[in-house]
């Protein structure tokens, strides 16, 4: 896939390396240096300037881009970037960074795919840290939780149904053992090393939590 990054910060380098072994990349920054820094990294193009200049983005290859990236540290530059991107009605997908919540609302009336308020992640990470579990945020309500209980955890042992899940709030997706997806069962075992999932409010993960570990 041809992809387009504006920013060449913290996140749109992480990005470049995530990306670049399975998609053909173009990056635009405005700083020297860190372009000088990101060509000695990848292969991929590296653009010095403006992000919210149409003749850089079309230099970048904004013409045959199939997706587009503004992953600047400034909402308003990304905004810019989204618009102009806008035009090329052959990009398939848009994702911005912002860096204020109120944001999002105009990214989407712009019509842009996705939008990532970079704290999310952060917050993500520590609630599924400090709960002893991954998460995958479905929306502002709802997550699917992985619990992965260890030997001595007290759900060790026993059954789906013995745990005092709450009632409303959540709901047993299945297991996966050695490799094997278990279908839902209350009467499913729970043994060390199973990768449990559950879809859950997010107000029950503390609920969740305590019933395993």
């Amino acid at each position: 896939m041809r992809i387009i990054i504006v920013g060449g910060g913290r996140v749109g380098k992480a990005l470049l390396e995530l990306l670049q072994s399975d998609n053909e990349i173009s990056i635009v920054e405005k700083n020297a240096e860190t372009c000088e820094e990101l060509a000695s990294l990848t292969n991929a193009l590296v653009i010095q300037g403006d992000g919210t200049n149409p003749n850089i983005l079309e230099e970048a290859g904004l013409s045959d881009c199939e997706a587009f990236v503004a992953a600047t540290g400034d909402s308003k530059s990304n905004l810019v970037a989204c618009e102009l991107a806008k035009r090329n009605k052959a990009i398939k997908r848009i994702v911005a960074r912002i860096t204020d919540k109120s944001d999002e609302v105009i990214f989407k009336n712009l019509g842009v795919n996705d939008v990532v308020w970079e704290v999310d992640g952060i917050v993500e990470r520590i609630t599924a840290s400090l709960y002893h579990m991954e998460l995958i945020e479905i929306n502002e309500d709802l997550s699917i939780a992985c619990l992965s209980p260890s030997e001595g955890d007290k759900s060790t042992g026993k059954t789906i149904g013995e745990l005092k899940l709450p009632r409303r709030g959540s709901l047993f997706l299945g297991t996966v053992r050695n490799g094997q997806w278990l279908l839902p069962s209350d009467m499913e075992s729970i043994e060390e090393g199973d990768r449990i999932f559950f879809l859950v409010q997010r107000k029950n993960l503390n609920k969740l939590h305590d019933q395993f570990f």
